[in-house]
């Protein structure tokens, strides 16, 4: 696939840049309408049964935010978006050992923390508080269901950087995901990633699959122009180079997978939904599920994103 490659080429070239630019790249887009900074965490747990997703994008230039909450228990999912959330209009410090997203300064229930330079975190603080509906697929707002995450995310390993403006890292996670009387202690594995960008968002089709077990850590991300990600085991991180997967289902089901690697090598993957739930992206829907599987023989949990599945090719 050398159209995909040469593609990968150029995101990688980019993405440098903005990885190490730091506060002078936040500096150089803040007058740019389009600017935006998104920020996430979860945790699943290894039977992909319970655990939680925070996502949070600012627009400082237009006083918006979206904010999603989602909390997966046993059978159950919880759900809590908000597309017209206020920001503040100040633009995050990139290079700051102390990054704050949300919070009181952005008037939000939620706030994300990293702690340590962006190249080193040390840990991620994560906290929420919303009233989410105890349903996979609701509209915007909120629900009736009170549900509250209070966690710390330590890394596992060096953020690796696939995409312009974005960083991400995996490793494990401590709290508590309190859902209306229910109070679920969550140690588990889990991901935390930042990403800036000057270009609209939900414009282009991707699978997004975040996966991880004993001393493995793993990103892939299909797109149109070909695959990026990496693949992190027993501490040695190598890029992905192609990524295949068969095409979702509506419902819970499972799916095969496999990953190309820089040196040739061909992992196989199995992954199997635990829970499946979507986010309203304007006119549209984003699918998103928990999965449980295995990736080249070991056990994995994780979560794989489709968004516009129809503009791309999958396994037969």
């Amino acid at each position: 696939m050398q159209a995909a490659r040469l593609s990968r080429r150029s995101l990688l070239a980019g993405s440098l840049g903005c990885f190490f630019g730091g506060r002078a790249f936040g500096r150089a887009l803040e007058d740019n309408a389009d600017y935006s900074e998104s920020v996430y965490a979860d945790a699943v747990s290894a039977d992909g049964r319970h655990g939680f997703i925070v996502r949070l994008a600012r627009y400082p230039q237009l006083g918006q935010s979206r904010l999603w909450c989602h909390g997966f228990s046993g059978d159950a999912v919880f759900a809590f978006t908000d597309h017209d959330a206020p920001c503040g209009e100040a633009v995050t410090d990139l290079a700051s050992g102390l990054a704050k997203y949300g919070g009181s300064a952005d008037r939000l229930p939620a706030r994300l923390e990293r702690v340590g330079v962006r190249l080193r975190p040390s840990r991620c603080r994560i906290e929420a508080q919303v009233n989410a509906h105890g349903a996979a697929h609701p509209d915007h707002g909120p629900g009736t269901v009170s549900m509250h995450v209070d966690a710390t995310f330590v890394p596992g390993h060096a953020p690796v950087s696939s995409l312009a403006g974005r960083s991400e890292v995996l490793g494990a996670v401590e709290g508590t995901l309190r859902l209306g009387e229910k109070t679920l202690r969550l140690q588990a594995p889990g991901h935390f990633h930042e990403q800036v960008r000057d270009t609209p968002r939900w414009q282009a089709p991707f699978c997004y699959a975040t996966i991880r077990g004993a001393n493995l850590y793993s990103v892939a991300i299909k797109l149109e122009q070909g695959a990026v990600g990496f693949v992190v085991r027993d501490g040695e991180t190598s890029r992905v180079t192609d990524f295949e997967i068969e095409a979702p289902s509506s419902e819970r089901a499972g799916r095969r997978a496999l990953l190309v690697l820089e040196s040739g090598e061909r992992v196989s993957c199995r992954y199997r939904d635990t829970h499946v739930y979507s986010v309203p992206i304007d006119d549209l829907r984003r699918r998103g599920s928990l999965v449980v599987g295995t990736m080249s023989d070991v056990a994995v949990s994780g979560c794989i994103n489709d968004y516009l599945p129809e503009r791309l090719s999958y396994l037969s």
